[in-house]
């Protein structure tokens, strides 16, 4: 997808941006004032495209817009709260499996980081 094609899409053309056009939320409280699916596909929560280690694009649902996308923004599925592996990887168009490893890997850290924090306690008694 080009850098036009983007512009075009994803209401970042100047052209587009008026007065009256609904402003980009700056809190989550902002957030749930805007129409679904969210417009705002630069925000970092937004699930329809993702920036890659090296700066490029990665269009999660190539074969879909912005628009089309049933759920659009993780904070909207981090609010439905308990959902299946199945669930979120249909959100977010990975398979299930890939969920998996990834909340494996997510509780790992955080393990990882509490069992630094009882060290750091140890060695300030």
């Amino acid at each position: 997808m080009t850098e036009r094609q983007i512009k075009k899409y994803y209401l970042v053309d100047k052209k587009r941006r008026t007065k009256s056009s609904i402003q980009r939320p700056r809190t989550r409280g902002d957030c749930s004032r805007v129409p679904r699916p969210c417009p705002f596909v630069s925000c970092i929560y937004n699930l329809y495209l993702d920036i890659t280690q090296k700066g490029s694009l990665k269009l999660n649902f190539p074969k879909m817009k912005p628009e089309e996308m049933p759920i659009s923004c993780a904070l909207d599925v981090a609010e439905y709260g308990g959902c299946t592996l199945q669930e979120v990887g249909d959100a977010l168009n990975i398979c299930r499996e890939r969920v998996r490893q990834i909340e494996e890997a997510a509780l790992r850290k955080l393990e990882d980081q509490k069992s630094l924090k009882r060290y750091l306690i140890k060695l300030e008694d």
